[in-house]
């Protein structure tokens, strides 16, 4: 469903407000389907994503020739502000690298020569990185998109094997001054926006290449807004979108006007949303699942 037939069934359907003047304008309606949107796959991870290399991908296509250093797409339509600075990821070898020069919008010049023709590739900034993380020797931990709720199974390209996912107090008590420890990563630890490496990668990473790529599947929130320039479609599977509306109508009872807040009335859609979606977590609970290893995960969804 796009955004506008959500809106105009909740006015139609739920709220009986339909005709101008609105109690609730088109844009509060379409901030709460957003909210609704994330709250849903937030509580029972509906959005669960292992090709999304960042979540701000810029630009994505296949090479269509071979040139040492570069990147050439004849459909691309690359724009100077947008790509210098950000990296290249070789969806096909697991390769990475900066763009250092705009030559033109289908034509950049690369910090290493990792294209070739027929080669698919994305864009994208590796601060915000999804799926896909840049590994380097010396490098312990790396910043991730805070829209991953949860990580599963991330694994070195070059060795295939998943990493175990421990606590900080786990590695206290059986990893002596693992903080400090060099070598092939066994371990990860989890945070909200950041992924580290135990033992740090040392010089033997990817057989003395000295970088390589760590893969990643997620659980994560959307990754754009509802609007109404768009008139964009949720995310989330659609046979979930009329039951979002059970949260917009939550949050609608809520404003604060003598016409439009109704206490029970939010509290009884806030009821039938959980029911559909789960139960809302605190933040530290959420926080707790985050940092367990995936036995401790608990409820819908795999959690």
């Amino acid at each position: 469903m796009r955004l506008s037939e959500i809106i105009n069934t909740t006015r139609r359907e739920y709220l009986d407000n339909t005709k101008p003047k609105y109690l609730w304008s088109d844009t509060y309606l379409a901030q709460c389907a957003s909210q609704a949107q994330n709250e849903a796959a937030r509580r029972a991870k509906l959005l669960f994503d292992k090709t999304t290399v960042t979540d701000d991908d810029i630009a994505s296509g296949t090479a269509t020739a071979t040139t040492a250093s570069k990147l050439i797409d004849s459909g691309a339509v690359f724009v100077s502000a947008d790509v210098v600075g950000k990296t290249v990821y070789n969806l096909t070898d697991n390769t990475f690298a900066t763009v250092s020069a705009f030559v033109s919008a289908t034509e950049l010049t690369l910090s290493s020569d990792i294209m070739t023709s027929s080669e698919s590739y994305a864009i994208g900034d590796p601060s915000k990185a999804l799926t896909r993380v840049n590994v380097v020797s010396g490098t312990a931990t790396y910043l991730l998109s805070r829209k991953i709720l949860k990580i599963e199974n991330p694994y070195l390209a070059s060795v295939g094997i998943p990493l175990i996912q421990k606590t900080e107090g786990w590695l206290d008590s059986n990893y002596y001054q693992w903080r400090l420890a060099e070598g092939t990563p066994q371990y990860y630890v989890e945070d909200k926006g950041t992924i580290t490496l135990v033992p740090r990668p040392d010089v033997t990473l990817n057989s003395g290449a000295g970088k390589d790529t760590l893969l990643l599947s997620v659980y994560r929130l959307p990754l754009k807004d509802l609007s109404l320039s768009l008139n964009n479609s949720p995310e989330i599977p659609e046979e979930y979108h009329l039951q979002l509306i059970d949260w917009i109508c939550h949050l609608a009872y809520l404003k604060q006007d003598s016409e439009t807040e109704d206490v029970g009335k939010s509290s009884y859609y806030a009821n039938k949303f959980a029911v559909n979606f789960g139960n809302q977590l605190s933040a530290l609970v959420e926080n707790n699942m985050r940092l367990m290893p995936s036995i401790f995960k608990l409820g819908a969804a795999k959690w």
